[in-house]
């Protein structure tokens, strides 16, 4: 059975700062996720999020902050969202044989010295152990039970070929944000607590239709393909040597690193 000394869960900001801080350390780490976007927090929920004219001062955190302005990414504390993933998954490379994607965990159980996890993934279902847990998922996976301060559905705006005018800020119960580019804007729409998918795609539909002036030129480009959760609490101990650390209550993906670099 395998062990490791730390079981990160989810591939998110905080958890790529996480074992990025323990490459070299003597402790063996090791990191899953249901997924296979790194940052979906942010990218599959479609969230620019803001505060990017401060750069972070980890190492880990700060080489990506400085790889997205390199790489015409990040300008002018705006960000092109799809163009994120394809920097984490290089930044992932070293640290491949921590990381595991596509695996889901079906049950944990306390031990005396940890955590024993049942686990599947495409070699089908194992157990690994581990002597402490850290969930940095925004829906808490690893023991459901979640809380949040608001809940939004993003969609990704395209431009009309010419004469457009700016959006960014309030329409309706809607709220425009800002992107790297000028072609693209990010239209928020705030959700029920329960709301699922369904609802959220039936309160864009009729919000769409009933846009005002400013949208019409503008078109639905691209839908998340998970929500948007503003997260206030940003450490809870779920039990002994078990904690949760949303990476989503974290203002951008380089912020959220650095907290998981920084994490003790």
């Amino acid at each position: 059975m395998a062990h490791s000394e730390l079981l990160v869960i989810g591939a998110t900001g905080v958890g790529l700062g996480l074992i990025a801080s323990r490459e070299n350390a003597d402790a063996q780490v090791l990191l899953i996720d249901r997924g296979i976007i790194p940052g979906a927090e942010f990218v599959n929920a479609l969230v620019p999020g803001d505060g990017w004219d401060a750069a972070p001062s980890s190492s880990f955190a700060k080489s990506v902050y400085d790889e997205l302005i390199a790489r015409n990414i990040l300008s002018n504390g705006r960000i092109h969202l799809p163009a994120i993933s394809p920097v984490l998954y290089e930044r992932m490379k070293p640290l491949a044989s921590r990381i595991r994607l596509s695996t889901e965990i079906l049950g944990i159980a306390a031990t005396a010295s940890g955590y024993e996890m049942t686990i599947s993934d495409a070699g089908g279902i194992s157990k690994i152990t581990a002597a402490s847990i850290i969930d940095t998922t925004t829906a808490r996976i690893s023991r459901p039970g979640m809380t949040f301060a608001s809940k939004a559905f993003n969609v990704l705006l395209d431009a009309p070929a010419r004469d457009f005018s700016e959006i960014i800020g309030q329409h309706g119960t809607a709220t425009v944000l800002p992107c790297r580019f000028d072609s693209e804007r990010i239209l928020s729409l705030p959700l029920a607590a329960n709301d699922g998918f369904a609802d959220a795609r039936r309160k864009l539909a009729q919000f769409w239709k009933e846009r005002d002036e400013a949208l019409r030129p503008w078109s639905l480009a691209a839908s998340a393909g998970a929500f948007a959760y503003t997260v206030t609490d940003k450490r809870t101990e779920i039990a002994p040597s078990w904690l949760h650390l949303p990476s989503a209550a974290y203002r951008n993906i380089t912020l959220a690193i650095e907290a998981g670099e920084n994490a003790k």
